[in-house]
């Protein structure tokens, strides 16, 4: 078996292929590709609120009619309290809220 030559290639590839300006734009490829792949990946923060709604003698109160109010954007979300008076405001953004509760009694 004959040995294969490969001394013709060696001007062909570098010694240090990441030195200088090749080192430089491989550098600013790989932190300009870590700065896009950050942007989509913010931190969204969701709270929840949630409980049950009671009269002032304790005693729940099924089919309450709630009312949520975003404070900064007034975008409201209605919710009705469980046979329990159970509530549950789930997914909502971090932020300052107004609750109003209303019984419509028959």
């Amino acid at each position: 078996m004959q040995a294969i030559d490969y001394k013709h290639l060696a001007g062909l590839i570098p010694a240090k292929p990441f030195n200088g300006p090749l080192r430089r734009a491989w550098l600013m490829a790989v932190l300009a590709l870590l700065l896009l792949c950050a942007a989509p990946v913010q931190a969204q923060y969701r709270t929840s609120i949630q409980g049950a709604v009671t009269d002032p003698q304790g005693a729940v109160v099924p089919g309450a009619t709630l009312t949520l109010t975003d404070a900064a954007t007034n975008q409201t979300v209605v919710r009705t309290s469980d046979a329990a008076g159970v509530f549950n405001f789930n997914a909502l953004p971090a932020d300052h809220f107004t609750l109003d509760s209303r019984e419509e009694r028959v």
